[in-house]
Formats: C-alpha cells, structure tokens, sequence
C-alpha cells in the first residue's frame, strides 16, 4: 500500500464512481446509469503491518476494499485470478453479469 495508490483510489471515488453512486449529487440517472460494484484488491503487507492501518481504516470508512494475504512467491496471475473470481461468485452468488479485473495503472473507457 503506497501514498499513491490512496490518491489514486480517492480520484476514482470523487470522479467516475459518482456518475454510479445513487447518493451522489453527480449521479448519471436512469438507464444511463448501469449498475456497478468496485472493488480495490490490496495485498497485505506482511512486513509491515503499521503500513497497512491506513487502509485499513480507508475501507472500513468506504467499504469497497478487499485486503488479501500475499501470495506464494511460487503462485503466478493465473492462481490469484481463479482466487479472486471465486471470490466474486461466492459473494455475489453469481448476480453478475461480467467481472473486469484492471491493474492500478490501467485506464478503461466504459
């Protein structure tokens, strides 16, 4: 967890996901609005736990990260791809249409 990744994650928050927030004042209405969860998959820092109390008090005040112990140095993408989408069909019980899986540097034009 970095600095730079608490400003990324807030940039997401204050921009595009109030076009899906209902609460929002910028919510897109209607149809033009699609329903959507986001989730930000953070690995735990094993080595420095004190590194990790900000977010986790980040996700108990939003509620929209998943802090996942690291993987086996031994595991490549493949394992942690198949953990996070059991992950999404056991906690969404398969109500979902497609899952999107991006890295933090990613830019994705919906």
């Amino acid at each position: 967890p970095t600095e730079q990744g608490l400003e990324r994650r807030a940039l997401l928050r204050d921009t595009w996901m109030q076009a899906q927030n209902k609460s929002s004042p910028f919510a897109l209405q209607g149809e033009d609005r699609h329903s959507a969860v986001v989730w930000f998959y953070i690995e735990r820092n094993t080595e420095s736990p004190a590194s990790m109390v900000p977010v986790e008090e980040e996700g108990r005040l939003h509620g929209d990260i998943l802090i996942v112990n690291p993987v086996d140095e031994k595991a490549d993408s493949v394992d942690t791809l198949g953990a996070l989408t059991r992950w999404v069909r056991v906690a969404y019980h398969e109500r979902f249409e497609f899952v999107l899986l991006v890295e933090d540097d990613t830019f994705v034009s919906l």
